[in-house]
């Protein structure tokens, strides 16, 4: 560092409270603190308060008497050598700098002022453990202050100079000044060099070209004693290895070997493990094996290079003699025993992968047990995030190896242990970084575990999140979400790399995000499909299931508009004859009555057999459709025809296994049940010809006969399935009501009963129990049974009055305005209006 002048009035500042050395006041460079030690050098009182003492300091120099620099200049040197590294720093500073930019300054203690304070703070900062980049500038820069003013380092000094810039990383300096000892210490030059070495095998085409230089100069003097050269063919044999020269490494360590072998054990030891590394290089195990049944007893159990030779018996016992239990010491031990050793991540990524086999091979009824072997690699990412590394443990290498596993795992079809270790691996790289290879297994392996949740649903297997009960809906959704977002960061990533995986990932995006519904996302990937990727064979699908998905988000004109086009444009093919079905149902969706009459011609258009005929899939569907917009109009009559005709192309195990089969009989026996209530209506309020009363009559019970049979077919279909949709279960819950109902107006009073009674025990705490009770209470009446009615009556008044008034918001309740008017009706029947009420609400 260049030197400092020290300006009139200014004085570099000390404060010893803290245990280190501050940079300071360098010769040659701006006036900065003094370097000093903190909290662990406890200055005099005397000295501390001078140091503290900045303004004003200069005119008191100036009017003290002449100081005795050669003293000050000794008693620090004193102090030096009694390790009073702190002390003598604090009279250097304090005596001397102040005077130090006077020209009179004698040029021999202005040397050795600059060497003293590089040795005080170089064996100050030693003596604490310390290793600051401030303080080794201070170092430096002292002597190369120092050396400016022609002043020949000590060997001490030169020492204590290549051991600072070694710290800095300045190796070719360290080496320079190494060699200026060659004379005097060669020692010390051994020492600094092997020093340089030992630093340089960090992996580097540099480090290592410098590491075997150093090593052909400390072996060129024939003199060199067996230590030296032995630790030095070690180091050798490490970069050959590492440079992919293992069979050069081999053959110089079996000829070197011979005449060193009355070399130190410990060292020979060293060799024999480097050896026995090359040998795994090579891929001679069993070699490898006997030299390192040769190093362990030369170099105790103990010795920090046990972790090498238990790491390397580990994989040993892996790859060569499938002991994967003995493996598993091994690696453990060194994981315990050598924790901080360069080994210790390596023998943690090796006991996993043994962990995982076993695992594997103990999983009970062929599923793998991979507890132990996810915790290590849980493990292994915390401590590669916390900033640990190996050159054998990179990222890249602990990914790959859990990705491996994920790989196995998928393939056995332990999906849940695959989508946990890819938890671990995006912990790992960070899921912006997470390779391609293990995106893709990820989204696939969640698209898996939905397709597993839902297989079965319909015909079309796992297809139709709708079709699923709530909790498997639920957890299904989660994992399509999931496997949808997975796959769109695929098909991002490979959108300049692969086409084909980038259409695949992204179709399935969009596949898995529409089944999901999340029509938002599935907009949005459709979209982009169709606009990347118009000459893929999937391009109609994509447009169709586009306006499907505009559909099913509410925007209801972008999907018209796009069905429409398909069919203009009439070459989508089947995608084009499925767009009529539901672009009358935007016309039917959208709130605007004009339209209306264009979706029930669509819709006729289709059933007539103009589009695809009687046996396409839309056929089936239209009919469906057109019942559903007759039943909505009130046209019940033209209703039950469709619906007739749509139940008759099912047999009867498929209608009672299909979705749109029992909504259909539910719809079928609705329609029959309503076109009954209409009959009655018109019966009720119209003077009609007896012959034509007579015919409405008989038609009126008809229906309700019918709308019994299919709500009670309904109640038996879904009370026996093994899911249900919340959509089913209204259906449900309705039949059981409405099957009483019928029976009800068709005054079979006990049928009535019977069926009131099931759907009052099956629905025991719901708001629709009331109408079973009311129902009840009313067929009673019409009994006669007046004393049984007015019990049944006082249960029911108990029960409504336990409800709160919002349980009747629920608009798919089946009490109707009706079954409110009968139960008023009831209530006047039994007396309990007036002075009755009290005496009937005692009962």
């Amino acid at each position: 560092m260049p030197a400092a002048v020290v300006r009139p009035g200014e004085m570099p500042v000390a404060e010893p409270q803290t245990p280190d050395i501050r940079e300071g006041s360098v010769p040659g460079g701006d006036s900065k603190p003094a370097p000093v030690w903190r909290g662990f050098w406890q200055l005099p009182v005397l000295a501390v308060s001078s140091l503290l003492l900045v303004g004003g300091l200069a005119v008191t120099v100036m009017r003290a008497p002449k100081p005795d620099l050669t003293s000050a200049v000794d008693t620090a040197h004193q102090m030096i050598e009694a390790g009073q590294h702190g002390e003598a720093l604090a009279e250097l500073n304090a005596k001397v700098l102040p005077l130090l930019a006077k020209p009179e300054f004698p040029d021999d203690q202005r040397r050795q002022f600059h060497v003293l304070r590089a040795r005080a703070i170089f064996l100050g900062q030693k003596a604490m453990g310390l290793d600051r980049p401030d303080n080794n500038a201070n170092v430096i820069g002292e002597y190369r202050a120092a050396e400016k003013l022609h002043t020949v380092l000590e060997p001490r000094d030169q020492n204590y100079f290549a051991q600072t810039v070694l710290s800095v990383g300045d190796f070719d300096e360290a080496v320079r000044r190494a060699e200026m000892l060659a004379a005097s210490e060669p020692e010390l030059r051994t020492a600094i060099l092997r020093e340089v070495v030992e630093k340089s095998m960090i992996p580097g085409p540099a480090n290592e070209a410098r590491a075997l230089d150093l090593i052909g100069r400390l072996t060129a003097d024939p003199t060199v004693d067996d230590e030296l050269r032995l630790w030095a063919l070690a180091r050798q044999g490490e970069l050959l290895v590492r440079s992919g020269y293992a069979d050069d490494a081999i053959s110089r360590i079996l000829r070197a070997a011979p005449r060193l072998q009355r070399g130190p054990a410990e060292r020979m030891g060293e060799l024999l493990v480097v050896l026995a590394t090359a040998y795994m290089a090579e891929d001679a195990p069993a070699e490898a094996a006997k030299q390192l049944d040769r190093a362990a007893p030369l170099i105790g159990d103990e010795h920090a290079l046990m972790a090498r030779v238990h790491l390397m018996r580990g994989r040993i016992a892996v790859e060569t003699q499938g002991d994967l239990l003995a493996a598993r010491e091994h690696f453990k031990l060194v994981a315990e025993r050598f924790s901080f050793s360069s080994e210790a991540l390596p023998a943690q990524l090796g006991q996993a992968e043994v962990e995982f086999r076993l695992g594997i091979e103990a999983g009970a009824d062929g599923r793998p047990s991979i507890d132990a072997a996810s915790d290590l690699y849980a493990l292994l990412v915390d401590r590669i995030g916390g900033g640990e590394a190996s050159a054998e443990v990179t990222r890249e290498i602990l990914g790959s190896s859990i990705e491996r596993a994920m790989r196995e795992l998928s393939q056995r079809g332990a999906i849940r242990d695959t989508l946990r270790l890819g938890v671990t691996a995006e912990r790992l790289y960070g899921r912006d970084k997470l390779p391609a290879s293990v995106l893709l297994m990820i989204a696939s392996d969640h698209l898996r575990l939905a397709d597993g949740l839902l297989a079965g649903t319909d015909d079309q297997g796992a297809r139709s999140i709708a079709d699923a009960d709530p909790a498997t809906q639920r957890e299904a959704r989660d994992h399509l979400i999931t496997a949808a977002s997975y796959f769109r960061d695929h098909a991002a990533r490979q959108i300049q790399v692969d086409a084909g995986e980038y259409a695949d990932s992204l179709w399935n995006a969009a596949d898995a995000f529409d089944r999901a519904g999340d029509a938002s996302n599935a907009v949005s990937a459709f979209r982009q499909f169709a606009q990347d990727l118009p000459t893929d064979k999937r391009y109609p699908e994509a447009r169709f299931r586009l306006a499907q998905a505009y559909q099913a988000r509410g925007d209801l004109d972008q999907a018209a508009a796009l069905y429409r086009e398909m069919i203009a444009e009439g070459s989508s093919g089947p995608f084009a004859d499925a767009s009529y079905v539901p672009l009358a149902q935007t016309y039917l969706m959208d709130g605007d009555p004009a339209n209306d009459a264009q979706a029930e011609q669509l819709l006729r258009r289709v059933v007539d057999g103009a589009i695809g005929g009687v046996g396409a899939p839309v056929f089936r569907t239209a009919l469906y459709e057109l019942g559903q917009y007759y039943a909505a109009k009130g046209e019940y009559e033209r209703a039950i025809e469709r619906f007739d005709e749509f139940l008759g192309r099912y047999n009867e195990t498929d209608l009672t296994a299909a979705a749109d089969g029992i909504a259909a009989m539910y719809k079928l026996a609705d329609s029959c049940r309503l076109s009954a209530v209409a009959i009655e209506s018109t019966l009720a309020t119209q003077a009609l010809p007896d012959s034509e009363r007579i015919a409405l009559e008989t038609t009126r019970r008809a229906r309700l006969e019918r709308a019994g049979e299919r709500f009670d077919m309904v109640r038996r279909a879904l009370d026996s399935a093994p899911r249900r949709t919340a959509l089913q279960d209204v259906y449900l819950r309705n039949a059981y009501f409405y099957a009483g109902d019928c029976a009800f107006d068709l005054r079979n009073f006990d049928d009535a009963i019977r069926a009131y009674d099931a759907a009052k025990e099956r629905y025991s705490r719901d708001p629709a129990s009331l109408v079973a009770m009311v129902q009840i209470v009313n067929a009673l009446i019409e009994k006669g049974e007046l004393d049984k009615a007015k019990t049944a009556n006082t249960r029911a008044r108990r029960f409504f009055e336990s409800l709160p008034a919002s349980a009747w918001d629920d608009p798919t309740l089946p009490m109707t305005r009706k079954g409110w008017e009968r139960w008023l009706d009831s209530q006047a029947a039994l007396g309990l209006f007036g002075p009755t009420a009290a005496a009937g609400g005692d009962e």
